[in-house]
């Protein structure tokens, strides 16, 4: 079952106010090329400083990187932001969680970072977590 939440978003531009529709939900199969594409455009992105330029030209979706997405989506373990129906960024946990859960994967489309669409899915994703019982998360971070 898919649940939605509705957010609006405003992003202060130079000359305008620009209001985006603001989704969270479950990942579907359809979502698993757009999110492995995400993935890799963030990793870069993040990385750019601190990982050698060939290693990130390297970095692309293969075969491999899309089966173990759609394997996290069919396991019900991806949830993803969207911005005016266009998936902006994904959250997958490990498997196995049910007392405690573990944030495996964490990305926002370098397009939608810094406009609190990752805070936004964050906390729907852990409110579903503590619906479902839930009651400790990490994220190791390094």
């Amino acid at each position: 079952m898919q649940e939605y939440c509705f957010i609006f978003l405003i992003k202060k531009g130079k000359y305008m106010n620009t209001i985006h529709l603001i989704t969270c939900r479950q990942a579907t199969e359809k979502d698993a090329a757009l999110l492995a594409q995400i993935h890799v455009e963030a990793w870069k992105h993040s990385y750019r400083n601190y990982v050698p330029q060939e290693v990130l030209n390297d970095r692309k979706v293969t075969k491999e990187r899309l089966e173990k997405m759609k394997n996290d989506i069919r396991q019900g373990l991806v949830f993803v932001v969207s911005a005016d129906n266009r998936p902006a960024g994904f959250l997958a946990l490990a498997p196995g969680f049910g007392e405690e859960a573990e944030i495996a994967v964490f990305y926002i489309a370098p397009a939608y970072q810094r406009q609190g669409l990752g805070g936004k899915l964050l906390d729907f994703v852990l409110e579903k977590l503590k619906h479902n019982g839930c009651k400790n998360y990490c994220k190791q971070l390094f």
